[in-house]
């Protein structure tokens, strides 16, 4: 009979025909399956598939590629989630973004740290209030303003048209022996 440490289903069976002609079963250890991307289930590139032991033994740069996330995530739905979190933090930090289309994605969202939107929307409040001061701020301006301080603002305006306009009209070419005189 077999040894008791070889009836397991744990271990790799392969039916081997010796020289004499008899046929035996060699028992080896089974391979790992191949690490797969939590979000898409492919296949990630990179990370070896070795017994535990065996991957305890490599080298940190052996184990898993550098970059985040690695070992967890394919390059492609790491690329997917630096762009969600991209596009959120656009639409609610900047308010020319505020109509913009974003739509949640859960699948994404679970692979980034808890409360990692927080961080986002208490900057957003804080740039809001700062706004409303602002804002306030140039109403009074606006309302200070003298009437000869806006007399002076439409000369400058006025100067600086002139100014362009100057620089719009083309120049006058010269013709050999001909001399153009400025008006």
């Amino acid at each position: 009979m077999v040894s008791r440490q070889l009836r397991s289903r744990s271990k790799k069976r392969r039916s081997v025909r010796t020289p004499g002609g008899k046929a035996i079963i060699h028992y080896g250890k089974k391979k790992p399956k191949k690490h797969h991307c939590g979000r898409c289930k492919k296949e990630l590139t990179g990370v070896p598939n070795a017994v535990p032991s065996k991957i305890r033994k490599m080298r940190k740069t052996e184990r898993i590629p550098e970059r985040p996330y690695a070992g967890v995530l394919c390059g492609e739905c790491l690329e997917n989630l630096m762009r969600y979190k991209t596009k959120y933090e656009i639409k609610f930090n900047y308010p020319g973004f505020s109509g913009m289309d974003f739509s949640r994605d859960l699948t994404i969202e679970k692979f980034l740290p808890g409360g990692w939107w927080q961080e986002i929307s208490s900057v957003k409040k804080a740039g809001k209030e700062k706004l409303a001061v602002g804002k306030k701020e140039e109403v009074e301006e606006k309302v200070e303003k003298e009437p000869a301080e806006k007399e002076e603002e439409e000369a400058l305006e006025e100067e600086e048209e002139a100014a362009e306009e100057k620089l719009k009209k083309p120049a006058k070419k010269k013709k050999a022996g001909e001399t153009v005189s400025e008006e």
